[in-house]
């Protein structure tokens, strides 16, 4: 099997640096960015299998991003990791396309199983 290729979409630095610890040695390989528009770049350019998206971004919204994602066919699988406990939050991530929404802090090994259970379907 081959590795998962992901994208971390993430502003917050001490929250990237999470991300790595919980993913090293995991068989996955991540691109980070901390924008919309990097996000959007780099899903096309790399084909993700999966995509952790922040919804709280310095220039636009992660459930808009989310939406613009899924409707250009650039990556299914995305999992949402953020702060906020505001179910109308997570209700619109999900509504935009998102499969699932996570609250920070996150623990690793959820994580890690979160994201492998995309293995099947990824792209």
């Amino acid at each position: 099997m081959r590795d998962l290729e992901l994208i971390v979409v993430e502003d917050d630095p001490m929250a990237q640096t999470i991300y790595i610890d919980a993913l090293t040695g995991t068989g996955c390989h991540a691109s980070f960015c901390s924008t919309v528009s990097s996000a959007l770049n780099l899903a096309s350019t790399i084909n993700p299998d999966v995509i952790i998206m922040d919804l709280g971004l310095p220039d636009g919204s992660g459930v808009d991003a989310i939406k613009k994602i899924t409707s250009a066919g650039l990556c299914s699988n995305i999992l949402v990791a953020t702060a906020s406990q505001k179910i109308a939050e997570h209700q619109a991530a999900m509504d935009a396309g998102a499969d699932l929404v996570l609250v920070k802090p996150i623990d690793q090994d959820e994580l890690h199983r979160r994201i492998l259970s995309f293995s099947g379907s990824a792209n």
